[in-house]
């Protein structure tokens, strides 16, 4: 079979070329993620719109991936990519022209609905494209690229102070970047799996882009391992997936994008690139990814965050008048909560079938994304002790879920077979 063959093959340029135009694509996910945060203070605005647009990402994050999800099942991982990134150029080209808060929620809109789009699908496609013995590495590192992107762009409104220099500084960084991606996509395959699955000519687009390297399979092939037969509910997979993907948001949300809106404004951009770079830094452990194991990596991680956020709220009377505290707790809990992130996202996009994978992946994303809505607008009001506390607590149900599927599911890293999930 031919997903049997791209599973087992080397790592070839074709795959060096993926991993980048993916990364990119990470980064400038996060990127966009981020703009929400971080252009609050381009125009005047009442505590209610800071609300606005500190839920506005998850509204538009949960339409594109319902979108996005079923489309790349339907018409492919490749082309579903093309279409986002049309999105994408038509919400950078409106972001350089906003001129008042209506116009930049507008741009904002177009480009979270590409960004809830596009990661859905490269959370799918990271599974399929390459090699089944370094997929897990693979898939950590393209993810950890994200934090890039928000270094990037907390960054870059660092750099420039006033909103006028900002608008454009972000508009171009972020054109240029379409750019060099939309000519790497041109360079790699469809998924061969999903091609595969289709019952479309899954070896023609093996050989075109892989060449030799088919002709040599025999050489090479190896057992190419499956989970464990016992299949596992769908309620239950979308139920943990759902839990895993909320308390981060909840996590992300609170920590590292409206505390500074809601608390120390002055703070926003550094806090983000704080949280950005300690995350990027700790991503490295993917390196490892195919020798770990998933749900020890949820488990542990999901337990070391909520233990370090229950210590910076604990300690928040002695790092208030003590930065060094402060920042050293945020460090900590930003590098460990990516951990945790790389690993449910990575859990909750390998568990379904190759067919329907975009659109679980989408609906467990959205149903997380609508959830954390009414509880981000919720936190807005509070006094900065009890929301750090509530923010925790909230975390802390991935301790359950983390739990739940330690005891109860299966292993899905160490080399497993993607296209034989449970």
């Amino acid at each position: 079979m031919s997903s049997g063959i791209a599973e087992e093959m080397p790592w070839t340029k074709v795959h060096t070329l993926a991993f980048t135009a993916l990364s990119l694509g990470t980064a400038v996910e996060a990127y966009v993620y981020s703009l929400a945060y971080l252009t609050v203070n381009w125009f005047p605005m009442p505590r209610w719109l800071l609300v606005v647009f500190s839920v506005w990402p998850l509204i538009w994050l949960s339409i594109g991936a319902l979108v996005s999800g079923p489309m790349a099942d339907a018409l492919g991982r490749k082309r579903s990519l093309y279409i986002t990134w049309s999105l994408y150029v038509i919400g950078t080209s409106l972001l350089i022209l906003s001129l008042n808060a209506a116009t930049l929620l507008a741009s904002l809109s177009l480009l979270l609905m590409a960004v809830g789009g596009e990661y859905n699908t490269v959370l799918v496609v990271a599974h399929e494209i390459f090699p089944r013995r370094v997929r897990s590495r693979s898939f950590y590192l393209i993810m950890n690229f994200a934090n890039l992107g928000g270094v990037i762009a907390s960054l870059v409104t660092v750099v420039a102070t006033s909103p006028t220099t900002q608008r454009l500084a972000l508009g171009l960084t972020l054109a240029v970047a379409l750019i060099v991606i939309f000519i790497i996509r041109l360079r790699i395959p469809e998924s061969i799996p999903w091609m595969e699955g289709k019952g479309l000519d899954a070896t023609n687009e093996l050989t075109r882009y892989f060449g030799d390297y088919v002709n040599r399979a025999g050489t090479w092939r190896g057992s190419n391992p499956k989970p464990s037969t016992a299949r596992l509910p769908v309620w239950f997979r979308v139920i943990v997936g759902v839990v895993l993907s909320y308390s981060y948001v909840i996590g992300l949300s609170s920590i590292a994008l409206t505390l500074g809106p809601y608390y120390f404004p002055s703070m926003t951009s550094w806090l983000i690139m704080a949280f950005s770079a300690a995350s990027f830094a700790s991503g490295f452990l993917g390196l490892w990814a195919d020798s770990l194991s998933r749900r020890w990596l949820l488990l542990t991680s999901s337990a070391l965050t909520t233990a370090l956020m229950s210590t910076l709220i604990l300690t928040s009377h002695y790092w208030r008048g003590h930065p060094w505290l402060f920042w050293t707790l945020y460090l900590l809990t930003s590098a460990s909560m990516n951990v945790y992130w790389l690993s449910e996202d990575a859990l909750k996009s390998e568990v379904w079938p190759t067919l329907r994978r975009g659109f679980f992946t989408a609906l467990v994303r959205s149903l997380a994304f609508f959830l954390a809505i009414p509880t981000l607008a919720l936190l807005a009001y509070l006094p900065l002790s009890t929301y750090l506390a509530l923010s925790t607590a909230l975390f802390g149900t991935s301790l359950l879920a983390s739990a739940a599927w330690f005891v109860r599911g299966i292993e899905t890293g160490k080399g497993v077979s993607v296209n034989a999930p449970p």
